[in-house]
């Protein structure tokens, strides 16, 4: 298995895309946590050059987070650990 390495500028960019969701779907909520999930998924898989993994069903598409491969929710649609 390959290990991820993230720098402090990726880390960075993670923290801006989660902000950024955050506070235009309104800063509170589950909404805003989900839409700020789905954000910082997005950053992630850009970072890790999710383009080139074999397996991404549905990432970065308008499906529930639940669809998308890999991500695991909670019966709110909050994002639980990444498999």
């Amino acid at each position: 298995m390959k290990r991820l390495a993230v720098s402090i500028g990726t880390l960075d960019l993670y923290l801006a895309a989660l902000l950024s969701a955050a506070c235009a779907n309104g800063g509170t909520g589950d909404a805003a946590a989900i839409a700020a999930e789905r954000a910082t998924l997005a950053a992630l898989y850009n970072a890790a050059g999710g383009a080139e993994w074999r397996r991404s069903l549905n990432r970065l598409s308008e499906r529930p987070l639940a669809e998308w491969e890999g991500v695991s929710v909670d019966r709110q649609g909050r994002v639980i650990p990444l498999t």
